[in-house]
């Protein structure tokens, strides 16, 4: 170590002051080497691992043997800085017993392998692998981040400290963030403006010189030949207009799209927006720069601007008015105002039927299941008076009348709900029928009609098919209460005969398939069905032979086939064999 006049001689002189030592972990400073020493055995563990860096209490309450001859053997005031980084109450800590285990892994502690170490907060015991972390702590074990010194604890008391955050510190910049974003919505909103302020110089500007050049030369009846001039001088206007009203890019400085970056080269020219001058490319890829746009659509488009020449006039002109704009103004000054007029615009056709089908869609959700309560009662309630009906002639009379006045009840609202639900299929089929028939206006519009035509065949097979067979459930239910409650008005003559409601067929409501869908579904189930056949005889010969294996799996495509011809037989109905 350095001293101040660099003599070794001086430097063993007690009267000389020597250089104070941080330590490299926490930055405490030290007097002499042996207290850093001292303290990056204790408090940082690293000395050795038989319990030099961590203080252990035994059975009896002391500390290792090792760690009071170090303390004996250090001078007085080293002792007072091992002092102030060891003096923790030691009475609460958990005391080592042979098989103890670590309070994180469970693994059994050994001070040769695992080495042994209280957690200097809350005393429970640990490896030395799990009580490697160090927080401030003052001589009575709590929390001091400002006066306390430097020792291990747990990752359970680490954790558990105020402040503490597994993602660092944590700074709440929501409000310049708010700052900034407003900032920048004010400077696009300056953007727009100047940008809707050329547009409507530029359009008034081209509506002053076709008046100036082609009406006039329309007016004296001018020939071929002044027609000609005026095209020429026309041109030549409109594009010393463009410039006077928005300063161009100097191209000779710009190698490369502004928007997209691509560098310029023979093929791919250079091109000047006519809003904000930018030097922008006219590849059909990026679609950086669109050069076909008419006056008119961009004046239509942006009809709420002020602008005070009538355009109508460009309507009966020979000449073919087009502006270039960047994509960058086409999004600033149109894109805002297309999805406004798209949300104050009535839906397409296609959208409001399917709207309404989504109502529809809805009540059957909501009324079949409902539906298939009443009809797993009314099963039952079969099922009951199949397996031993009350007899007619004895029994409590009372008795029988209420259950027959309670069935007639369930199969009447039953009948009801699948009304109900029949109807609300035929009209669920009517709109898809009408929405199928829209004719689509652009690509967009074809892909969501057949979208929604998919789904609602879907929807259709999912929900219909199991209330074609709750319909013959439901008339067996009809009659069987029907002869019920004659028997019972036999025996009571006073009370009349019940008229129960007829299940209509599902095909007196929605409209039957085609000739063509009949012969398609028709080959498709003779086909099934014969596939079916061949696979039945395949898993027999294959449980013969002992090959379990395939025949599972040829059980499992039995099962699908088996699937697919019940969702045949019930889309054909009757029309099916």
């Amino acid at each position: 170590m350095d001293t101040s006049n660099g003599s070794p001689a001086d430097s063993a002189g007690p009267s000389k002051e020597v250089e104070s030592m941080e330590c490299p972990v926490c930055l405490t400073a030290f007097p002499t080497l042996q207290a850093l020493n001292t303290h990056l055995d204790v408090d940082h563990g690293f000395g050795d691992d038989t319990g030099d860096s961590h203080m252990v209490v035994t059975d009896r309450g002391e500390s290792s043997n090792k760690k009071k001859i170090r303390r004996a053997k250090s001078p007085p005031s080293e002792r007072g800085t091992a002092a102030a980084h060891t003096n923790h109450r030691t009475s609460t800590w958990q005391k080592y017993r042979v098989g103890e285990k670590c309070n994180f892994c469970q693994r059994k502690l050994n001070p040769n392998t695992t080495g042994i170490a209280n957690c200097r907060k809350c005393g429970k015991l640990y490896c030395k692998m799990h009580c490697t972390n160090i927080i401030k702590l003052n001589n009575r074990g709590k929390l001091d981040p400002v006066k306390g010194q430097w020792t291990s604890c747990c990752r359970s008391c680490f954790s558990s400290r105020p402040g503490y955050n597994d993602y660092g510190e944590v700074r709440n910049l929501t409000g310049e963030f708010t700052r900034i974003r407003r900032s920048k919505n004010e400077d696009a909103r300056l953007r727009k403006l100047q940008l809707e302020n050329r547009l409507v110089r530029l359009i008034d500007g081209f509506v002053k010189l076709y008046k100036l050049h082609y009406l006039v030369a329309m007016a004296n009846k001018e020939g071929a030949g002044q027609a000609v001039l005026s095209s020429i001088k026309f041109t030549l206007d409109a594009t010393n207009f463009e410039k006077d009203v928005t300063a161009w890019q100097d191209d000779h400085t710009v190698n490369s799209c502004t928007i997209c970056h691509k560098q310029f080269n023979f093929l791919q020219r250079k091109h000047h927006c006519r809003l904000c001058g930018m030097v922008v490319c006219n590849s059909t890829t990026t679609k950086c720069s669109n050069g076909e746009i008419p006056v008119l659509m961009l004046r239509d488009n942006a009809a709420d601007l002020p602008f005070k020449e009538d355009a109508s006039l460009l309507k009966r002109g020979e000449v073919k008015m087009d502006v270039r704009l960047c994509s960058n103004c086409i999004r600033a000054v149109y894109t805002p105002r297309k999805f406004h007029q798209d949300c104050v615009a009535p839906p397409p056709k296609i959208i409001d039927k399917y709207i309404s089908m989504c109502h529809i869609a809805k009540v059957i959700n909501d009324t079949l299941p409902y539906f298939q309560g009443a009809l797993a009662k009314a099963e039952t309630q079969r099922e009951q008076d199949a397996e031993g009906g009350t007899p007619v002639g004895g029994g409590n009379n009372g008795n029988r009348r209420t259950a027959v006045a309670n069935s007639l009840e369930d199969i009447k609202q039953l009948a009801k709900l699948r009304e109900r639900l029949v109807n609300s299929f035929g009209t669920y089929n009517v709109l898809t029928r009408q929405l199928l028939q829209v004719p689509p206006s652009n690509p967009s519009e074809q892909r969501i009609q057949q979208s929604i035509k998919v789904v609602s065949s879907q929807f259709v097979n999912e929900k219909i098919l199991p209330l074609r067979a709750m319909g013959s459930v439901l008339n067996s239910n009809s009659a069987n209460t029907t002869s019920s409650s004659s028997a019972s008005s036999s025996l009571h003559s006073k009370s009349p005969a019940t008229q129960l409601p007829q299940v209509k067929p599902l095909s007196s409501v929605l409209k039957r398939l085609t000739v063509k869908e009949v012969k398609q579904y028709r080959e498709e189930l003779m086909v099934l069905k014969e596939q079916s056949f061949i696979i039945e005889q395949a898993i027999e010969d294959s449980k013969t032979h002992r090959r379990f294996d395939e025949a599972t799996a040829l059980s499992r495509n039995l099962s699908e086939l088996t699937d697919r011809s019940q969702e045949l037989q019930g889309l054909l109905g009757e029309e099916g064999f």
